[in-house]
């Protein structure tokens, strides 16, 4: 108890806003419970995934039963930024380099306008006009869908998990449930502030010297921190297990 006073008593104001923040996630772990927390965390990477896999054949489908690309092509049709000509060309022994080239008038992003020129060579259109519309139109739709399903997935989880923790919440998992949150929630914030400080720390290495101001303060007292080089290795964990990964 006594080591653990003066351990309190050399903390810094770095260190009691660390403690703060971990205290936060204790908390809230401890509310939401370790299901409400655990699926906080992945609902929407399984929301992304999903999306990703599914978006484009659900367009699609909406097409084949309801139109809904053809619709909305007709009225992108009329308002194309291209020059009438490139718009009639005939789709016939159109190169991707010239079509490229024909785009460059839409105000796309480099990856979108890519994305477009592999719509617009595999369409079954008859001019270039009415291929970009219904491209465009196709992006569109999937973007989306795209968005809808990760929604849809979000929403699903966390009603899903809502109901369990209900259901438990009474029992002797209810209490197991509201440890595991404590701790998860911990963790989690814990993870964040690790990311956040190794990722800040060779900036805030570049102190400017002693006209460093605010900068220079806050470093110094990072380095004067009991918690801060902690976390600065867990920093390094995660990190390597990431680069080992991707």
């Amino acid at each position: 108890m006594g080591q653990a006073f003066r351990v309190m008593q050399t903390m810094n104001y770095v260190d009691w806003i660390i403690v703060a923040i971990l205290l936060l996630g204790a908390w809230r772990g401890y509310h939401r419970g370790g299901i409400n927390t655990f699926t906080g965390l992945v609902r929407y990477l399984v929301g992304l995934a999903v999306a990703a896999v599914y978006a484009r054949p659900l367009a699609y489908l909406l097409e084949d039963r309801f139109g809904i690309i053809t619709a909305n092509s007709k009225r992108l049709a009329g308002m194309l930024p291209l020059p009438e000509p490139v718009i009639a060309t005939s789709m016939g022994g159109v190169k991707a380099g010239e079509l490229a080239r024909s785009l460059e008038g839409l105000a796309l992003p480099g990856f979108l306008r890519e994305r477009l020129v592999e719509q617009v060579l595999t369409s079954r259109a008859t001019t270039l006009g009415e291929a970009v519309s219904y491209g465009l139109a196709a992006m569109l739709v999937q973007a989306i869908v795209f968005v809808l399903l990760v929604l849809l997935v979000v929403v699903v989880i966390r009603l899903l998990s809502g109901v369990v923790t209900r259901g438990i919440s009474h029992t002797v998992l209810g209490s197991l449930n509201r440890l595991l949150g404590t701790v998860t929630g911990v963790a989690v914030n814990g993870a964040i502030l690790a990311v956040l400080l190794g990722l800040a720390s060779p900036f805030l290495a570049q102190r400017g010297g002693p006209q460093g101001g605010s900068i220079t303060v806050l470093a110094d007292a990072l380095d004067q921190s009991i918690l801060v080089p902690y976390l600065v290795q867990v920093f390094g964990i995660i990190s390597n297990k990431l680069i080992k990964i991707f």
